[in-house]
């Protein structure tokens, strides 16, 4: 189990998970390899800024499919 601990955000205290660790022992559970190494990545607006971007779903598919494009990054490198 993962505790929550106190933190803070602006010099005010509030209770959060650590959401690192939850990922660790998520991440540690998986037996497939193949699963494990799958890029880390969450929904577009984690990685975008872009608010002409995120309004069009076609673009947000898009670009986060070009992120997870992993067989071109393994080709190019």
């Amino acid at each position: 189990a993962i505790a929550p601990v106190i933190g803070s955000l602006k010099d005010r205290p509030y209770r959060f998970v650590d959401s690192v660790k939850i990922f660790d022992a998520i991440r540690a559970a998986i037996k497939d390899e193949d699963l494990r190494l799958l890029p880390e990545f969450g929904g577009a607006d984690q990685f975008l800024s872009s608010n002409f971007v995120l309004a069009v779903p076609t673009y947000a598919s898009a670009v986060t499919g070009a992120l997870l494009d992993t067989t071109s990054r393994t080709r190019a490198g």
